[in-house]
């Protein structure tokens, strides 16, 4: 497949912005957490999380997968979660066509194999995902449960 000049280009510029456009939300996230630092006892984290996003095509549809480290301060733990959501065509079981049921039953047994249980939620008529999560008992899991993540052949 041969991609011209211009549209190499187009893409260089939509990362770079895309990367300078990440790095101003960890330093305004910086800053907040020096903000808060200064008003404890008062304030104090209650929820953190980080995320990761992956796209991948199957049957000739975007899957978007969103993996995400969830804490909820002061209680001991962690959840780690992985939401898929399908082609904006098949946002409901009903109208997923078969290539897409079969993407969605391939995407979750690769979430099972990684540890992952949950299900198919529908929170609107038009909007539906797939929704899948496992504890983690400490940051020791959570370091390992990332590099499982990113290792991961979702689909596959």
């Amino acid at each position: 497949m041969r991609v011209d000049r211009g549209v190499r280009m187009a893409t260089a510029k939509r990362a770079k912005k895309a990367s300078s456009a990440a790095s101003a939300r960890d330093l305004v996230y910086d800053r907040i957490v020096a903000l808060m630092a200064r008003h404890r006892p008062q304030w104090r984290m209650a929820y953190a999380g980080f995320q990761s996003r992956y796209v991948v095509t199957l049957a000739g549809a975007r899957w978007i997968i969103g993996c995400r480290i969830h804490t909820d301060l002061p209680k001991p733990g962690f959840r780690a979660s992985v939401t898929l959501w399908p082609p904006g065509r098949a946002r409901t079981l009903a109208k997923m066509k078969p290539a897409d049921r079969e993407a969605l039953e391939r995407l979750e047994r690769t979430a099972r194999r990684a540890g992952y249980r949950g299900k198919w939620q529908q929170v609107r008529p038009t909007i539906g995902f797939g929704d899948y999560w496992k504890s983690l008992k400490n940051e020791k899991a959570v370091a390992a449960e990332i590099e499982k993540l990113n290792s991961v052949e979702w689909g596959r």
